[in-house]
């Protein structure tokens, strides 16, 4: 699923998203930079929230950053990625 960063800080980040998170899931995310060059960070979401514009739906998610290994291999999109752009 592709999302868009809207804010974005040494602890976390807010995201959009087309679909809703699970809170308390771990994800990986693949962080496009400027330049093409990517890194890969992990959060934790603490918060996914519906929101409207006039023509459509959309979630906002906060994701708080978490070291790589606490990552369990329970989380459901282990080894998968989302492209954030």
């Amino acid at each position: 699923m592709k999302v868009m960063v809207r804010e974005i800080s040494l602890g976390g980040m807010s995201v959009e998203t087309p679909e809703a998170f699970e809170v308390g899931s771990v994800n990986t995310f693949l962080l496009t930079l400027g330049d093409g060059a990517g890194i890969d960070v992990a959060g934790r979401v603490v918060y996914s929230r519906a929101a409207m514009d006039a023509d459509r739906r959309y979630f906002l998610s906060g994701i708080q950053f978490v070291d790589m290994d606490e990552k369990s291999p329970e989380t459901p999109v282990s080894g998968w990625y989302k492209q954030v752009s």
